[in-house]
């Protein structure tokens, strides 16, 4: 990501975004600019930038960007235990937090089968309430864990447990209050 001030001396935004772009194909260039300013976002956009931060900074607007263009990881690994991040966003983004969650969920699951281990705990406890999501990603996780040789064990709340045990594709799979009860 290149983020290019639209007010700059000896030079003009686009003219610099232009140069970024040849050096860097790939990134995404992002204007800065006063909340002032009489350019438009569309105005902006139809220069050549894919986006616009204002200034002065706002919180809210910082961190709808940050996880606009930010991909982070939403799900972290220690040894066999893969616990998911909390959502942090708006209800637009949930499904870029679910879908980013499922790739890094299956890509983990394959590395757990690669490194030989025989399950796989997922701590689900920061995990948004979303029961439909929730069920689906976990019943296709369970096909590919099975498919991998991988028993898996979930760990979580029990507003979570209880959604969980009302569905019968996700009622059956083992659920633990804590990590240290799914690890023993």
């Amino acid at each position: 990501m290149v983020v290019v001030d639209l007010v700059m001396p000896e030079s003009t935004a686009s003219a610099l975004m232009t140069q970024l772009r040849a050096l860097q194909p790939g990134a995404v260039m992002v204007a800065l600019a006063l909340r002032s300013t009489s350019d438009g976002i569309g105005d902006v956009k139809g220069q050549g930038f894919g986006d616009v931060l204002f200034k002065p900074f706002e919180a809210t607007a910082v961190e709808e960007f940050l996880a606009k263009h930010m991909d982070g990881d939403v799900l972290s690994v220690d040894g066999n235990v893969l616990a998911c991040a909390a959502f942090a966003g708006k209800e637009d983004g949930l499904e870029r937090y679910f879908a980013r969650l499922r790739t890094q969920f299956f890509e983990s699951l394959e590395k757990l089968a690669s490194a030989c281990y025989d399950d796989a705990i997922l701590d689900l406890s920061a995990i948004p309430p979303r029961g439909d999501k929730v069920v689906r990603l976990l019943h296709d996780g369970d096909k590919q864990a099975k498919q991998l040789g991988i028993s898996l064990r979930l760990v979580g709340t029990p507003e979570l447990k209880t959604a969980l045990g009302g569905v019968p594709e996700t009622a059956a799979m083992p659920f633990f209050a804590s990590r240290a009860q799914a690890q023993s």
